[in-house]
């Protein structure tokens, strides 16, 4: 049968290179593409249509054909896909060439096409008309377009560059970024459509829409858009004709500066792990490169305080991170507060690293219960003007790996009350430990948005979110999760905590690069982006 394919394949181009040369100059009237998109022609009737070519997408590294377009007299224009594989780019006439086509009507992926191509005729020249399109749309406006020319109007924000190197794709959204609901931000809107390279190509070479600096930031803008409107995939899409055009909206920042007195930062660090065979890196040339960066993102940050998560829970790899920090120095300033032993019993751990030069430790406590497995650990220390404070780490249970015997999740994700009691468990804690007003610090990654349960219960036992109280609200997010920004990690205070902030602010060195993050400096060393506490008015100098 695969030889037999083969065969008809063979002959089918054969049929096509002669006729596009034979004959040339005459048009027969042929079938309308809307009579075809709306199914009055069925599947796997032969027929020959004759229109604009639109878009060309060649080969196995575009979408094995060409895109055709008919006017229709005060109506919107019909577009249709031609699938043509095994023909490359010299097989393919050029946009704006009207051409007679004969092939099969069919499917593929729930859109009409037109396959099995015996004859490609051309029939002279003519300019391709392009329809202004506003998104978001009505499905009945996408689909009446579908197949067509378009050109997007207005700015459009990237909100998801997670697919970028996978797939050549890119999430937009009008009237700016995109924020989940439950962090308390209002952001734009979804476009309701993917930039797509026009490649069905697993991990395209080179990936597409990148910067000079090999990036394309969540945040940024796409200026120009003009291209093809197709569903595929269950997405719609839009595949360029001509070059997009983006403005850099959202550029690398700088690190925070930093203010006199003591710098505290949460750190989630998307599984440090010692071993290979973990959640963490699984090559040695993975496991470099993460450690590179998170150097160079510890050593930007200058931190004296570092509440630290997803470190795996062995002690070889605390010992490794410390060596990390400390460049390989075992006389180097940052210490654990606990040190290399297994804390919870989580694959990953919680740590608090701090730097034994500017604050001496005067104790340390774990918090041991069952609802916790990635357990607290809270550390006291005393700054060289003489004051004390305290520093909380938390990790509270994800969103994900639900559970097939638990009811389906609501608008919090799975695993919602449990992160709720965490948080009742913890201000009980802080209640029983804190009985001296000590400034106490509560640094880590709740998994959960500002608006959700676990946080109002921390802030319903008298701690004061800092994000929400200190950073603008166009740059309350650490994390972009299926392209919609928020902030799942926390700095809390109490009130002799508050008291002494003098700035918070996170560094979006993460969250808005694409998973392969190209360039030097501390770009994607995770997927989330550290938290920065400033406290002065005594400590330190």
């Amino acid at each position: 049968m695969t030889g037999l394919l083969l065969a008809l394949r063979s002959v089918a181009v054969l049929a096509l290179t002669v006729s596009a040369a034979a004959f040339a100059g005459s048009c027969p009237a042929g079938n309308p593409l809307s009579a075809i998109r709306n199914g009055t022609v069925p599947d796997g009737q032969h027929v020959t249509v004759t229109a604009t070519l639109v878009g060309r997408f060649p080969g196995r590294g575009g979408l094995d054909g060409f895109y055709l377009q008919q006017s229709t007299d005060g109506g919107p224009p019909s577009g249709l896909f031609v699938y043509t594989p095994g023909r490359g780019g010299p097989a393919i006439p050029a946009v704006g060439t009207r051409v007679s086509v004969r092939g099969r009507v069919g499917e593929y992926q729930g859109s009409t096409q037109l396959e099995w191509v015996s004859v490609i005729h051309h029939c002279g020249r003519t300019a391709p008309r392009t329809t202004t399109l506003t998104l978001p749309a009505s499905r009945k406006r996408l689909a009446r377009l579908a197949g067509t020319r378009v050109s997007l109007a207005g700015p459009l924000t990237v909100s998801d560059n997670h697919d970028l190197a996978h797939w050549g794709t890119l999430g937009l959204a009008v009237g700016g970024r995109l924020f989940h609901p439950d962090t308390g931000v209002r952001g734009g809107r979804p476009a309701g459509v993917l930039l797509d390279d026009g490649s069905d190509a697993v991990n395209p070479t080179p990936t597409p829409y990148l910067d000079d600096q090999g990036t394309r930031r969540v945040g940024d803008t796409v200026t120009s858009l003009t291209g093809i409107l197709a569903r595929r995939y269950g997405h719609w899409r839009i595949y360029p004709v001509l070059p997009v055009r983006f403005r850099r909206s959202n550029p690398r920042p700088e690190p925070p500066t930093r203010s006199r007195g003591l710098r505290l930062v949460s750190f989630n660090l998307h599984n440090f792990f010692q071993s290979l065979d973990g959640r963490g890196a699984t090559t040695e040339a993975a496991r470099r490169r993460q450690r590179e960066r998170l150097q160079r993102v510890t050593a930007a940050l200058n931190a004296d305080v570092l509440a630290l998560q997803e470190i795996e829970n062995r002690p070889g790899a605390m010992t490794a991170l410390l060596g990390l920090l400390n460049h390989s120095r075992e006389d180097g300033p940052y210490a654990g507060a606990v040190g290399a032993v297994r804390v919870g019993d989580g694959v990953i751990r919680t740590a608090i690293v701090y730097r034994r030069d500017r604050v001496a430790l005067e104790d340390v406590d774990i918090l041991d219960e069952p609802v916790h497995d990635r357990a607290p650990i809270r550390a006291v220390f005393r700054t060289e003007s003489g004051r004390r404070l305290a520093v909380v780490v938390v990790h509270f249970k994800s969103k994900g790996g639900c559970p097939a015997d638990q009811p389906a999740p609501g608008p919090e994700g799975c695993w919602s009350g449990r992160r709720a009691r965490q948080a009742a468990s913890l201000a009980q804690w802080l209640r029983n430990e804190n009985g001296d007003p000590v400034a106490t610090y509560v640094l880590g990654d709740f998994n959960s948005y500002a608006q959700e349960r676990a946080p109002r219960r921390l802030a319903a036992a008298g701690f004061e979110d800092l994000v929400a109280a200190e950073v603008p609200p166009a740059q309350r997010y650490s994390y972009v999760y299926r392209g919609r920004s928020g902030y799942l990690d926390y700095a809390f205070a109490n009130g002799p905590g508050v008291d002494r902030v003098r700035s918070v602010s996170v560094w979006h060195i993460n969250a808005d690069e694409p998973p392969f993050a190209a360039g030097e400096g501390p770009w994607r060393s995770s997927d989330h982006d550290p938290v920065i506490v400033d406290i002065g008015d005594g400590y330190g100098n």
